[in-house]
């Protein structure tokens, strides 16, 4: 599994891994939505191959997405927004996942079949 380094993170969103485990390459990333309630906890574990969304409003977890099979975690910009993605590979099928972090949070989380 490839992912982004934490100077990456820093020097493309401003944050720092709230928690990370460098000898299992386990991070825990947490991003807020300018001016509103939402965050976005993005945890995702090297060794293991997996990665995990929760999207908390006003202190609720409203929704938890999680998957194992990464195989890489990026940051991709364009002139419309800065976001983490990750590509899935499970028996065959592809999977994709999408958290925007700028201008607003949210998250895309899509698998289709080839």
């Amino acid at each position: 599994m490839t992912f982004p380094s934490e100077e990456e993170f820093l020097a493309m969103f401003g944050v720092e891994p709230a928690v990370s485990d460098l000898s299992v390459g386990s991070f825990l990333y947490v991003f807020e939505d300018c001016g509103g309630p939402l965050k976005a906890m993005v945890s995702f574990n090297a060794t293991e191959r997996s990665l995990q969304v929760c999207l908390v409003i006003a202190g609720r977890d409203v929704i938890v997405l999680s998957s194992e099979k990464v195989e890489s975690l990026r940051i991709h910009q364009d002139r419309r927004s800065s976001s983490l993605r990750a590509i899935f590979a499970i028996d065959g099928i592809i999977s994709e996942a999408e958290v925007i972090v700028s201008p607003a949070l949210s998250c895309r989380w899509w698998t289709l079949e080839r």
